[in-house]
């Protein structure tokens, strides 16, 4: 019988704290749904927010898009900025790298020693890299209201062009 890996445990954490932003991502959106008066609620908070700084929303709809859609891409992209450590996520890269390379030379030279010690190696670097995965995926949570209400904002704009 084989031992259980060392990063066993820690592997269980790292998922299961991943797991727990995209459930509740999950729920959110089923709950969208199901319930179309809160998805309309979101749709009229969006459109007295956007229909003033776009004035031209009904005449010209695909600028209107293009502009909503770039800035949804800004704002998101800033606000993720604030959760993500550059400096780690370089450090985890950089290592990343070096393993792949040692555990090539090492299959080149057919030494299985030091490419079973490089794989586990990175089995002992998954559950950190999911950690700092699971930290880039928390805001996804609270920004997916606000897509949700700009896109629900949206469907209801087209629906009052045609």
């Amino acid at each position: 019988m084989t031992s259980p890996s060392p990063g066993g445990d820690a592997q269980a954490d790292a998922m299961s704290s991943m797991m727990m932003p995209m459930l509740l991502l999950l729920g959110m959106m089923v709950l969208l749904m199901v319930n179309p008066s809160i998805r309309i609620a979101l749709s009229s908070s969006a459109g007295s927010v956007l229909e003033p700084m776009l004035p031209f929303h009904q005449a010209y709809f695909v600028p209107t898009v293009f502009i909503v859609g770039s800035s949804i891409m800004v704002v998101n992209t800033i606000i993720r900025s604030f959760f993500m450590d550059p400096l780690q996520q370089a450090h985890f890269s950089h290592r990343s790298r070096q393993i792949g390379k040692q555990m090539r030379e090492a299959r080149v030279a057919r030494d299985t020693a030091r490419a079973d010690k490089m794989q586990t190696m990175q089995m002992e670097m998954m559950p950190e890299q999911m950690k700092m995965q699971s930290s880039m995926m928390k805001p996804m949570v609270f920004t997916m209201v606000f897509i949700i209400a700009i896109f629900s904002w949206m469907a209801e704009s087209v629906e009052s062009f045609r």
